[in-house]
């Protein structure tokens, strides 16, 4: 099995989880309230497409075991791909305002499953803190400030 760096690379997990379910449910709930009979087609797939995520999320356990990591993570890498392609075409026959809306759950989808591999793969974040050094005119600038008295907060 995948051994995280520690218990928050588990939550993290969950946490993804989670994240990819909710815009997946409201793809659902959205499409029945703004079913059109003449759509029906491109709501079917959109529907399925939706359907085999969160099956796939139910069905795969957390962490997944090491033997099988890709190629459960391209089953999800590939239902995702499913969906935007249904979601995609489904976005072609809609007003720019409704396309944008359901574009907005698709987004959250890619991101979360993107995060949610990512997590499994590395075994849980890093965290870096980096720091960048100032320019020059900068320095400069907040050496004179200091000099002068002047509080900036006040302006």
């Amino acid at each position: 099995m995948i051994t995280p760096n520690n218990t928050e690379s588990i939550d993290n997990l969950t946490k993804y989880k989670r994240l990819i379910r909710k815009p997946c449910i409201s793809t659902l709930a959205w499409i029945k309230n703004n079913s059109d009979p003449i759509l029906t087609s491109y709501t079917d797939k959109v529907e399925k497409s939706a359907i085999n995520i969160l099956s796939w999320l139910e069905n795969n356990p957390n962490p997944i075991t090491d033997e099988n990591t890709n190629e459960k993570l391209n089953e999800l890498r590939q239902l995702k791909g499913g969906y935007n392609d249904a979601i995609i075409n489904y976005c072609t026959k809609l007003t720019e305002e409704k396309a944008n809306e359901i574009r907005v759950l698709k987004g959250k989808v890619n991101d979360n499953v993107f995060y949610y591999c990512d997590n499994i793969i590395s075994g849980g974040w890093e965290k870096h803190t980096t720091t960048i050094n100032l320019p020059q005119p900068v320095l400069e600038h907040q050496e004179f400030l200091k000099e002068n008295q002047i509080d900036i907060s006040k302006e």
